[in-house]
């Protein structure tokens, strides 16, 4: 009997052990919250060249409460009035060392993430942004259009929704709430004539 019991009790040991080493990563911003992927400290906004390769411009963006003593902005996006250009995001976790690259990581979980561009000075608009495996909007690939006019400046707003779920819901161009906000930022630009 003794040797029954140790044994159903080293077994609980050992899988308690197992799922132990097995967990979610924390959220820096967050501690207490779990997410599914490291977090997007900071971001690259990239423009490509019509052949779809080419890089043109970027920004990168950065999280400076979870990166510390590095600058927020690196660059703007000097844009042409009346252009269009392809262009993409290049997602880090710079509280790794070395800084790691999360596209991947966000791209296996696309169907529970959704990129919304949005310009407040509407001189810019995003079209045939990329579809996660449901055909619902993904946007991590998109065409960003300069509308023809003066010159100006302002930013785009990028938010990173992240619906835990991973259910999204697509009537009349809302997707099911709630959701946390994986990026959250301004990227500067500039239009020239």
């Amino acid at each position: 009997m003794k040797r029954a019991h140790f044994s159903l009790l080293y077994a609980v040991a050992l899988l308690v052990a197992m799922f132990a080493g097995c967990h979610k990563e924390s959220n820096p911003a967050n501690p207490g919250e779990e997410v599914e992927h490291p977090p997007a400290t900071s971001f690259t906004f990239v423009l490509l060249g019509s052949d779809g390769v080419t890089v043109v411009d970027t920004c990168l963006v950065r999280d400076t409460t979870l990166v510390k003593g590095l600058p927020a902005l690196v660059g703007r996006l000097d844009l042409k009035a009346g252009q269009a250009y392809k262009g993409t995001l290049r997602m880090y976790d710079e509280s790794m060392t070395p800084t790691k690259n999360i596209n991947a990581d966000i791209i296996s979980e696309a169907e529970a993430h959704t990129f919304v561009y949005t310009d407040a000075g509407n001189r810019i608009t995003f079209s045939n942004l990329d579809k996660d495996a449901k055909g619902l909007t993904f946007g991590l690939t998109f065409t960003l259009t300069v509308s023809a006019g003066s010159a100006a400046s302002g930013a785009i707003h990028v938010i990173l929704q992240h619906h835990d779920d991973g259910v999204k819901f697509n009537t009349n161009g809302s997707y099911h709430e709630p959701y946390d906000l994986d990026i959250d930022a301004d990227v500067p630009y500039s239009i020239t004539q």
